[in-house]
């Protein structure tokens, strides 16, 4: 299922920015915090630590968006991603992802429904696939700056390295905010 919703995405992105109206790329700060504490397996080994224990991730990154609407139409629609450090690391809940947008603008400002998919690197052994929705805005403060905020929700499942026996049954949820500044190109 996960697999399938992740090409959509893909695919859907790549439809979109061939015919985008307005591309964005930028920084991006989110603070996420978990419904519970996740583990990660630090060491590879089977049953043995250290392990990472993380209750929430304060990300910094890339962000990128192309949006899409027809000169007379209030809706919009695009596609859009990510490339986050957590702490400044990577393989220490850094993520990646994608999404789909659907919503209005309303002269400078462009509010959206997301739907996306991401993978989060919580350690060299042990990462996450989910899926994540909620709401968002972008508004255009010039001809080639513009702010971003977002709220998301993100399902969470881990996949653990073949070497460790911690079960892949670890879920767990995601909430929180997302802000950014982009250069409109």
């Amino acid at each position: 299922m996960k697999k399938k919703l992740l090409s959509v995405l893909l695919t859907t992105s790549c439809i979109v920015n061939l015919s985008a109206k307005d591309s964005y790329i930028g920084l991006k700060l989110s603070k996420l915090d978990s419904d519970k504490t996740v583990i990660a397996n630090t060491s590879g080994y089977e049953n043995i630590g250290p392990y990472e224990r993380y209750e929430d991730f304060s990300l910094v990154g890339i962000e990128f968006q192309k949006l899409y609407s027809k000169q007379n139409s209030p809706f919009l629609w695009g596609a859009g991603g990510s490339l986050m450090l957590n702490d400044g690391k990577f393989f220490d809940g850094g993520m990646l992802n994608f999404d789909f947008k659907m919503g209005g603008h309303f002269d400078k400002l462009k509010a959206y429904g997301i739907l996306g998919a991401d993978i989060q690197f919580l350690s060299e052994y042990t990462g996450a696939t989910g899926i994540y929705y909620g709401i968002g805005a972008t508004y255009d403060v010039s001809d080639n700056f513009g702010l971003t905020a977002n709220y998301t929700q993100h399902n969470m499942s881990t996949f653990i390295s073949e070497d460790d026996d911690l079960s892949n049954d670890q879920d767990y949820k995601l909430s929180g905010f997302s802000l950014g500044i982009l250069y409109k190109y």
